[in-house]
């Protein structure tokens, strides 16, 4: 590792830690309920309009959680268990009991009771995160009990979950993406083969379906069967997402010891042919023939570029330390202080730049954090490495 990456690996998790969390932590949490609110606005003021995603509560008892864990705040842990408590009781699913609603109003009433299986991967990664703080087991029984609910539920004969309790115009990786996260996650803190194995019917989908060994790329939208969808979705990809399965595959060959190597060469190498932009950022989406679909780039895409090329370099790929110091580099220009100098806060950070790389979502959502907290625990584990 350069001394460059590991300048900018520790440049990052100071501002994170120091700044990014503790501002969240401080300001972004309704006082009254304990709740988080859904995003800032660039002036570091709260954006006290928005309807607040039920999921963010999720990602963010998971940040709050793992910030306890690696002792980087000290009142993480309550201020998680707080938030839990808080969503557990006020968006409690009416139908599924142990499952959750959609989505609040700005006064943190439940608008919109739409189970979705997105979300819920979240939820799995919150309990996993106080498990981890707190090595209280309820936690790990509330997880089971969610699991359960997608088994008796949204079960599919051709594997994995429907997207909810909802017509949905497709079936998408993209949560099974992040419950195969989850399972690892869970598998790794409490040992319980149970979670492993889950996990393993995840990976099994990835090599049955998502992953296109062709193209070596990742599809995203599917029939019903996992077929590729047959509209102009069925070949659309994300880079990001490709970059995030880089770093997924690793840590399931780490757990299980499955050899995964056939795939983090073609889904890192199209990842940056087919998905980076002159500027090093990583577009949205792409055709499978690298064709820009939305040349928009958002910043947890930047967290799965580093923590792909910390993958690879750990495999033997040298190239990829440049990319991780230049992705980090790049993720800087994210901080709002960087992009507005007049009215950036220097704790904050921006969601989207367009395809003029000028910025096109200048909030700052209460969800990006939950991909600053991963990249940071990366970025832990590589600088203890090189001293």
């Amino acid at each position: 590792m350069t001394s460059s990456l590991k300048s900018l690996a520790e440049k990052f998790n100071e501002w994170l830690i120091e700044k990014a969390i503790p501002l969240s932590a401080e300001k972004g949490i309704n006082p009254l309920n304990h709740a988080s609110y859904e995003q800032f606005l660039p002036t570091g003021i709260i954006d006290y309009e928005a309807d607040i995603r039920v999921r963010v509560q999720a990602r963010q008892v998971y940040v709050f959680a793992m910030a306890a864990g690696y002792n980087w705040l000290e009142y993480g842990e309550l201020t998680a268990k707080s938030m839990l408590d808080f969503t557990e009781k006020n968006a409690a699913h009416p139908e599924y009991a142990g499952g959750f609603s959609h989505l609040f109003d700005s006064d943190f009433n439940v608008i919109d009771t739409l189970f979705d299986l997105y979300n819920h991967a979240f939820f799995f990664l919150a309990y996993g995160g106080l498990y981890q703080a707190s090595q209280c087991d309820s936690y790990l029984d509330k997880a089971e009990a969610l699991y359960q609910i997608l088994e008796q539920n949204f079960k599919s004969e051709h594997g994995g979950w429907y997207e909810g309790n909802y017509p949905a115009p497709y079936r998408r990786q993209n949560p099974h993406m992040h419950l195969f996260e989850a399972f690892m996650l869970l598998y790794s803190l409490s040992f319980q083969q149970k979670w492993l194995t889950r996990a393993t019917a995840m990976f099994e989908l990835f090599k049955s379906y998502f992953y296109d060994e062709k193209q070596g790329v990742l599809l995203e939208f599917f029939e019903n069967n996992w077929a590729a969808h047959k509209s102009k979705r069925g070949d659309v990809i994300e880079p990001g997402h490709m970059l995030e399965w880089v770093w997924l595959l690793d840590r399931y060959s780490q757990l299980s010891g499955e050899d995964v190597t056939a795939y983090l060469a073609p889904l890192y190498k199209n990842a940056l042919t087919k998905g980076m932009s002159d500027s090093g950022l990583i577009y949205k989406e792409t055709k499978v023939n690298g064709l820009i679909v939305d040349g928009k780039k958002r910043c947890w895409a930047m967290t799965e570029l580093i923590k792909a090329s910390l993958v690879m370099l750990k495999r033997g790929d040298q190239t990829a330390e440049q990319v991780a110091a230049d992705g980090l580099s790049n993720l800087m220009l994210f901080y709002s202080h960087k992009l507005n100098p007049q009215t950036g806060v220097d704790d904050l950070y921006i969601d989207e730049i367009n395809e003029q790389d000028e910025v096109s979502i200048d909030k700052a959502p209460a969800s990006s954090l939950y991909h600053f907290v991963t990249l940071a625990i990366e970025l832990k584990r590589y600088l203890k490495t090189v001293g």
